[in-house]
């Protein structure tokens, strides 16, 4: 009988809080053993370029979760470089430190980053040999819900086509997106990342034996994709993913930046989810003389957006308008839910796009922009705007500033949006792998 193996490496290697794909891949993880008993979690190894045996213990996050119900410790696990972004350290010293003081803080920073990797990878290479390397049987299944081994052919690919010619094993692999194909240019790198993703699917694809996109407008968007690469059409099936947060309910966190209310806006700060057009929507107020509640960005830092973030911190005219707040736990992203007027979400392309879904799940008026998958969430549930259009979207906030309209649209959400659990997700996502 063939055995499913699914591969949690890229949530061992996430640091910090969940996201978007790893909250997905984390969600359905967990419930493997529920749908699938006899399955079995792995992981790559690059240091003995095998795939290994693994458990959810290995993931930071899991530790966290499974201890929900004990006193939580809460930890921002926030990086040393954003706290000293943050400081305004940071710039004080870009701004003012002379040109040889700057190349010599670098050259420090890589030497001893330099040798501190090489001190964790020779322990970890040690630790490598004690591990269990997978021995695939004929026609066994293989789950990729995530990124493994930043797309790397030499490594995860070559051994599953390896496998593929071997034992005939069928890949199963969700894809989220295909965005660093659709917008290279919101990735940076000089085309490389999206070179690197490109080459990636076009691997995969080939090699899967079945496809999972997460909305209609990623399968029209794969479609095309093997249309013209000329590449083998592929079973695609959707599922719908799921809204929950699941929060430690016993989790008492005050909000130091509500104690007036404010809108807000979930999403990784980087330049895709288009922060520029709410900055440039309150900047539009503050001509005009609207009077909008405060703004919280939450969010970790991504592609391109430091001159983004230094507009935010530096126009005294906004002051204390625009709060971002980044790597925010599951609790306080509940309570932010919880408590805020509504949402908004102005992403200039999605795959899905997670925070609509929540901000309905918590009952909460969502105004979204109007491309890709994002109307396929709640349909005329929600408000829409162009992500190119500043006015049209201080209109919307503006309108949405009043009290009686958010009761009534909320009421209306709660009588006809009907949430979709993270276990009926994962029924749908094992129905189509084990059938």
């Amino acid at each position: 009988m063939s055995k499913v193996y699914f591969d949690i490496t890229d949530l061992i290697n996430w640091p910090g809080n969940l996201t978007g794909i790893q909250r997905v891949s984390f969600n359905l993880a967990i419930r493997l053993k529920d749908e699938i008993p006899d399955a079995q979690f792995v992981k790559y190894n690059k240091y003995i370029n095998k795939i290994v045996e693994a458990n959810l213990n290995e993931i930071d996050y899991y530790n966290n979760y499974k201890n929900k119900d004990d006193k939580y410790k809460f930890n921002h696990h926030e990086t040393f470089k954003y706290k000293i972004i943050q400081s305004g350290v940071y710039d004080l010293g870009k701004r003012y430190l002379p040109l040889y003081l700057k190349i010599l803080i670098v050259k420090i920073y890589k030497i001893k980053s330099f040798y501190f990797k090489k001190i964790i990878n020779s322990l970890k290479k040690q630790s490598a040999k004690n591990t269990k390397e997978i021995i695939f049987k004929k026609n066994d299944v293989y789950l990729l819900t995530a990124a493994n081994d930043n797309w790397n052919l030499e490594g995860v690919v070559a051994i599953l086509k390896e496998q593929k010619k071997i034992n005939n094993i069928k890949i199963v692999h969700i894809i989220y997106d295909l965005i660093p194909i659709q917008f290279s240019q919101f990735f940076g790198s000089n085309g490389q990342f999206s070179k690197r993703y490109t080459n990636y699917l076009f691997e995969i694809i080939k090699l899967s034996d079945q496809l999972i996109a997460i909305s209609k407008s990623v399968k029209l968007n794969l479609l095309d994709f093997i249309k013209s690469t000329k590449l083998p059409n592929k079973p695609i099936n959707v599922i719908r993913l799921g809204d929950e947060i699941n929060p430690n309910q016993n989790f008492k966190f005050e909000i130091n930046d509500t104690d007036e209310p404010f809108i807000l806006a979930v999403g990784t700060f980087e330049v895709r989810k288009n922060y520029l057009l709410l900055y440039m929507a309150y900047k539009l107020a503050e001509q005009e003389k609207i009077k909008l509640p405060k703004l919280i960005i939450v969010g970790k830092f991504g592609w391109l957006v430091e001159n983004l973030n230094y507009l935010i911190k530096h126009d005294y005219l906004l002051e204390d308008k625009i709060i971002i707040k980044h790597n925010v736990s599951d609790e306080e992203l509940s309570q932010l839910y919880k408590n805020c007027l509504f949402t908004v979400y102005p992403s200039i392309y999605e795959g899905w796009g997670l925070p609509i879904a929540e901000s309905l799940a918590y009952g909460k008026m969502c105004l979204a922009s109007s491309t890709s998958s994002m109307p396929e969430i709640a349909g005329q549930l929600i408000e829409y705007f162009n992500p190119y259009d500043a006015a049209h979207l201080l209109k919307l906030l503006e309108q949405y500033n009043n009290e009686a309209l958010l009761r009534k649209k909320e009421l209306e959400i709660k009588n006809n949006y009907k949430i979709t659990t993270w276990d009926k997700t994962a029924k749908q996502f094992y129905k189509f792998v084990v059938k």
